[in-house]
């Protein structure tokens, strides 16, 4: 698709002012969430997106520095609707931010492809689940009408021309880490997609 950046997961670390030598020698004493991920809104089966998430890490000689990665975050996935905070663990301390789960809609069709299972819903989202390689794009009339698409944990493949027909998806799309390899033309059509999210297996 033209129009949207691609993003590959990688560690990256900064520091503040006062410089990463302040705080290798010191014990770390607090964290906090500096700057909260860009996307706070889910939808139920959802894995929380920590993009964007920046820590201050406090260190018991005074200086601090900021932590882009290398931090952990719960729950894995986000299964009821209303406020949730989602918890991340770094260096043993641990500190939080809110999100926002939606109400899930209800089924407005559903199917398989080999061991996997897709739905979509009212809301115009596109949940694909189970374990096992994506051998096909899905065959539905509803696919236009996709707004959001939510990949779950255990996805191995992503099929050539997946989500061609899904030419209303936007937004930034998380690809969970079980995923190895990416069809041709996967997201051909899909101009409104931000960004897409691509762990290091790929």
């Amino acid at each position: 698709a033209s129009g949207f950046t691609v993003y590959y997961r990688a560690d990256r670390t900064g520091w503040s002012s006062t410089g990463w030598n302040g705080c290798a020698d010191s014990v770390l004493s607090s964290i906090c969430v500096l700057t909260a991920p860009q996307k706070d809104e889910f939808y139920p089966g959802d894995r929380p997106d920590t993009y964007g998430l920046v820590l201050t890490a406090a260190y018991q000689n005074g200086h601090t520095r900021s932590v882009f990665s290398h931090f952990t975050s719960s729950p894995e996935t986000l299964t009821e609707a209303g406020q949730q905070p989602v918890t991340i663990c770094y260096g043993g301390l641990k500190t939080s931010y809110p999100v926002t789960v939606l109400e899930a809609g209800t089924v407005v069709q559903s199917g398989s492809i080999g061991s996997l299972s897709w739905l979509i819903d009212s809301n115009g989202v596109f949940y694909l689940s189970g374990t096992g390689p994506m051998t096909s794009a899905p065959t539905s009339s509803n696919l236009s009408s996709v707004k959001t698409i939510c990949i779950g944990t255990g996805v191995t493949t992503i099929a050539d021309h997946a989500f061609s027909a899904c030419t209303k998806a936007s937004g930034r799309l998380l690809l969970p880490g079980t995923v190895t390899a990416i069809g041709q033309y996967a997201f051909c059509n899909c101009s409104k997609i931000t960004s897409v999210a691509i762990p290091g297996t790929v």
